[in-house]
């Protein structure tokens, strides 16, 4: 999901699976693989955006980072120009205010915060309670795409992150 969510609002930007997931992979492999893909993406970009769901570890989405900061230091590579973002549990999270009880996805928080839950466990509840299923990389991506990003920055400290590290010209960031 988050792979097609960035080809869609960045068409053009280089985006690469880290091929380290899941709640049992170490700080250090992720930390490899983010140093492995960096070195190579650098010939071609200025900054490495690493976007990841914290899923069900239990470090917080900043001890998440800063352990993979630390790591990196330790290698040959600019860590001022990896840009890490940890959804906290999932991407899900950062949409689940936003959607209401007929699984319409709204502009404007109409839920609690879903910070630290499980975002796509409630997304999925309020689709299924209106005879849909959820489709991640479809339902996903498109309402993810339509949500205003500084109104998610109001329900969300990890997606402020997110949106705290992106370029301030970026469309996407600018958009109302």
């Amino acid at each position: 999901m988050e792979q097609r969510i960035v080809q869609r609002l960045c068409p053009g930007a280089p985006v690469v699976r880290l091929g380290a997931n899941g709640d049992g992979v170490a700080i250090e492999k992720i930390a490899d693989r983010i140093y492995f893909h960096a070195k190579l993406m650098f010939r071609r970009v200025r900054f490495v955006h690493v976007v990841f769901d914290r899923e069900n570890r239990d470090m917080s989405c900043e001890e998440i980072r800063n352990g993979i900061y630390k790591c990196l230091r330790f290698r040959t590579v600019d860590v001022n120009c990896i840009r890490i973002s940890v959804a906290d549990r999932n991407f899900e999270a950062w949409m689940a205010p936003f959607l209401n009880q007929k699984a319409v996805f709204c502009t404007t928080p109409v839920n609690d915060n879903a910070e630290g839950r499980n975002g796509k466990a409630i997304v999925s509840k309020i689709f299924k309670l209106n005879g849909k299923s959820y489709n991640e990389t479809i339902d996903g991506v498109k309402a993810f795409c339509t949500l205003v990003p500084k109104e998610i920055c109001e329900v969300s400290v990890s997606f402020r992150d997110l949106f705290n590290e992106v370029s301030e010209d970026c469309w996407w960031k600018t958009q109302k």
